[in-house]
């Protein structure tokens, strides 16, 4: 009788393991999570609708609203182009300073100015103390100078020898509302008392077909020469090159909004372990980075969350780790977005699209000053990291496509 219940409980232990045994294989086969060899989501591999609850419904004709400061408008091209003659100025009388001539356009005037606030003079706007023969070059008409457009152009029409440190000439202008050299009157009426002590005379060329021709080079395209047409042509080529750097950020801000409202829109099941860890790791030795770049330079934190909260414009005493959190989970949130749609749509990806990712990150490193090889981005970046980045690329440029976009 003892034997037989000694068989009946190893029987039963055997079955228990067994059935442990199976349990595990069929958790692992039913994980969502098929990782890299690096430890990171296989995003191709792994099954999408295992973390994101998404339809075509969601993501098939979408309309963006974006602001109609992002079209480009006749006065736009306008100051584009007066921008360019300003650019093509002649000086003249060999750059000899004039003081019996009114300042025009274009000129230089070399100007000793004051400001002040309802009577009280601003010690950062003023270079009165200056030595007699070193007065502040103004270019009127660049916008150079730090109160503005606005008082360049009031120099326009004053005499030189009419005014003098006892004679000196009323400027009143409203400073910028960002003003980095001096906070405190920003947004504000400034009045400023100028005297001119010359002016070295430019020619700024008008628009005209020859200036069209000779000064700007323009070829035309339908081979219009010394003709009014040609001045209608060159502003409608100007326009189209506005309009095709614009596009870029139109297209930018465009699919961050169709992104935005997505992530607000489906339901997401649950974040892959290995990609929270992994980003977090990548955000905060960012962050660690740009803590002792800025602390080598002489700012002052008091830690990292300190750091991070003044980086990113947060309130004191923000919490910076639930901010940090939000910033990488919005980065997966989007990457499984667009692979789920790859899924349901049946795309893949190309090995042209595969080159074309590389050689963007080789422009991007040319903009900076670095010249790398197709062989050094696929170290750095990583194969995997260049696939992730051309899908999550032709995703979006899908959706650019087929959204609506409304200017408002």
């Amino acid at each position: 009788m003892r034997r037989k219940n000694k068989i009946i409980i190893a029987c039963s232990v055997f079955a228990l393991v067994i059935a442990a045994i199976l349990l595990v294989v069929i958790l692992r086969a039913c994980k969502p999570e098929k990782l890299t060899k690096d430890g990171r989501l296989d995003y191709v591999k792994s099954d999408m609708t295992k973390f994101v609850e998404i339809t075509p419904s969601d993501y098939n004709k979408m309309v963006s609203k974006i602001s109609k400061d992002f079209l480009v408008t006749d006065e736009e091209v306008d100051a584009y182009i007066k921008n360019l003659l300003f650019a093509n100025k002649k000086q003249l009388n060999g750059g000899e300073s004039v003081i019996d001539e009114a300042a025009v356009y274009g000129d230089t005037a070399y100007i000793f100015y004051e400001g002040f606030i309802d009577g009280s003079p601003i010690s950062s706007e003023s270079n009165m103390s200056s030595a007699p023969d070193s007065p502040y070059a103004v270019s009127i008409g660049s916008g150079e100078f730090h109160a503005g457009l606005a008082f360049e152009e009031q120099l326009i029409g004053i005499v030189p020898n009419q005014t003098s440190e006892e004679n000196r000439i009323s400027i009143k202008v409203k400073m910028p509302e960002v003003y980095a050299k001096n906070p405190d009157i920003a947004g504000k009426e400034v009045e400023y008392l100028v005297y001119v002590k010359r002016v070295v005379q430019y020619e700024v060329p008008e628009l005209n077909p020859a200036t069209i021709i000779n000064i700007l080079k323009y070829k035309s395209a339908q081979e219009l020469q010394d003709t009014p047409d040609i001045v209608s042509e060159y502003k409608t080529y100007i326009k189209k090159n506005l309009e095709a750097v614009q596009e870029g950020m139109i297209q930018s801000t465009v699919i961050s909004d169709l992104m935005d409202q997505l992530i607000e829109k489906v339901e997401f099941i649950r974040m892959p372990e290995s990609e929270m860890e992994f980003y977090k790791n990548e955000y905060m030795t960012m962050y660690q980075d740009e803590w002792e770049k800025y602390s080598s330079q002489g700012y002052k934190f008091k830690d990292l969350g300190d750091f991070i909260i003044q980086y990113n414009g947060l309130e004191d005493g923000a919490d910076w780790e639930a901010f940090v959190e939000e910033q990488y989970t919005t980065v997966i949130k989007q990457n499984l977005i667009c692979h789920a749609i790859a899924q349901i749509e049946g795309y893949s990806l190309t090995d042209e699209e595969y080159e074309a990712e590389i050689q963007y990150y080789i422009q991007q490193a040319e903009s900076n000053g670095e010249k790398l090889t197709r062989a050094d981005i696929v170290e750095t970046v990583g194969e995997y990291n260049i696939k992730l980045s051309a899908m999550y690329g032709k995703i979006c440029a899908i959706l650019y496509k087929n959204a609506e976009i409304v200017y408002e």
